[in-house]
């Protein structure tokens, strides 16, 4: 089923933000071919761009990748990519496989200040 519906989605996109790739069928890219991951990144590419989107970034469904990933990633011409794995980005990161801070509504802007601050700096991250 549907988690969005489209209308939803170009109203976001009308308000700046952006919707980037999660592959045509959302399945596990680390358990896919490098054609059938081509394929799971092309496929969604240009049904997102004849809708209208224009999709920056590219994020791996259930965080699933292999060697090939990073790679085809960028083949397919995102600079960026983003895993399920929790953690800051550093200057060691690679870009096409960035971890991610989990920021939910419940968090408030509170919460969020400890997460991007606080909590990087006990973590040893520097801004």
């Amino acid at each position: 089923a549907p988690l969005a519906a489209w209308e939803p989605l170009q109203a976001a996109m009308r308000r700046g933000h952006e919707l980037g790739n999660h592959t045509a069928t959302h399945r596990f890219m680390g358990q896919l071919s490098e054609a059938e991951q081509r394929e799971e990144l092309s496929l969604c590419h240009a049904w997102m761009v004849e809708h209208g989107a224009i999709p920056a970034s590219f994020c791996l469904p259930y965080g699933s990748h292999n060697a090939m990933t990073a790679d085809l990633i960028s083949d397919q011409g995102y600079p960026v990519g983003l895993t399920t794995r929790a953690g800051f980005v550093t200057s060691a990161t690679d870009r096409r496989l960035c971890p991610r801070i989990g920021v939910s509504y419940s968090d408030g802007v509170a919460g969020l200040w400890y997460k991007l601050t606080v909590k990087a700096w006990i973590k040893g991250y520097r801004a």
